[in-house]
């Protein structure tokens, strides 16, 4: 479970209502010493409190004792244990809703108009942000259910805008289907934020920049460092360990040669099916030299050590069960386009 899945659970069962510190303290459990200023006191105070037994539909009376509250459970068959507090622990706390869109706002780097609430103040627009070619609009809702995707969709945005809603909960398969005809991309908080001390929030790009693949946007300024190796097949571009690294676009057997290894990643790659994919129509047509290609392919791999240190390391054996491997897994490689399809030996009839 990572930090904030119990602020977004508490957010999205509707536990933004006031409630004593200690009931927050069993909403939120590891959470709440991250929250920090987005929980605040109010200055009204509870009239209840939580039951000593756990149990959902008992409730304990607050009784002012003048300089001690008692906490009085009602219930002949329960009798929940009797507690008392000083004053100052029956005050409500609330979750601040304007820092928490203005904590969501930050750690998307958003920028422009918001947040501003819209549709009656169910959701709100956080801003945007420049990815590239494209312009993100972000929204956020407490639940991404039909009545926050119409009131994205009714606040809209500008021409090749992408529309972006945050929620707090798991989201409505109707929903996402409504939102997907829409063009908006739904995303639970739990899945791509992260709570930091202090009331932060960060985000994980990855996901979101995949899916998305925005033009003109150099992958590795979103990309997390987990993504060790990064290929643009169509653009000819690749980073590895977040550098760019200069693999001549003229190059085809070297370009083919590191797809069928990332492809692969973290497997040996055995040297006729290597071969295969580096040559293609080359190889099925001239295989019986198959000798003349191993050497091939060692010279297209010192070729590719020329310009960077590959973390690609030799997979011992002879023809047919040796070769090479991509020593990364394979959530450490990210596409930033379709790699060619996997090259099928056509056979001669």
């Amino acid at each position: 479970m990572s930090a904030g899945d119990a602020l977004w659970r508490a957010l999205a069962a509707g536990a933004d209502i006031p409630a004593p510190s200690s009931v927050w303290d069993d909403r939120l459990a590891g959470d709440r010493a991250m929250v920090g200023p987005l929980l605040v006191p109010t200055a009204r105070r509870s009239t209840w409190w939580s039951c000593g037994k756990a149990r959902e539909d008992c409730v304990r009376r607050l009784v002012d004792e003048g300089l001690r509250y008692v906490a009085v459970c009602d219930d002949p068959d329960w009798r929940c244990p009797t507690v008392t507090m000083l004053p100052a622990a029956t005050f409500l706390h609330e979750i601040q809703r304007p820092r928490l869109l203005a904590a969501l706002r930050v750690g998307l780097a958003l920028t422009g108009n918001g947040p501003v609430e819209v549709a009656g103040g169910s959701t709100a627009l956080l801003g945007t942000r420049a990815f590239g070619d494209a312009t993100v609009r972000a929204y956020f809702a407490l639940n991404s259910d039909v009545a926050a995707v119409n009131a994205v969709a009714a606040d809209g945005g500008g021409a090749g805008e992408t529309l972006v809603l945050a929620s707090a909960g798991a989201p409505d398969p109707a929903a996402v289907a409504l939102a997907r005809s829409r063009g908006i991309d739904v995303r639970p908080l739990g899945f791509w934020a992260t709570l930091i001390n202090g009331g932060g929030i960060a985000f994980d790009l990855d996901g979101f920049a995949l899916a998305h693949r925005f033009g003109g946007l150099d992958p590795s300024t979103v990309l997390s460092s987990r993504k060790r190796l990064i290929l643009d097949p169509v653009g000819r571009r690749v980073w590895l360990d977040g550098k760019s690294v200069a693999v001549p676009r003229a190059a085809p057997y070297q370009w083919n040669f590191l797809i069928a290894v990332a492809r692969r990643a973290g497997k040996p790659v055995l040297r006729p099916a290597l071969a295969l994919d580096v040559w293609r129509d080359e190889y099925a047509a001239k295989a019986k030299k198959y000798h003349d290609f191993r050497t091939y392919l060692r010279q297209r791999r010192e070729d590719l050590d020329k310009v960077a240190r590959w973390p690609i390391s030799d997979v011992r054996g002879g023809d047919d069960d040796g070769g090479y491997q991509l020593d990364l897994q394979e959530h450490e490689v990210a596409w930033w386009s379709d790699p060619p399809p996997i090259y099928k030996l056509k056979l001669q009839k």
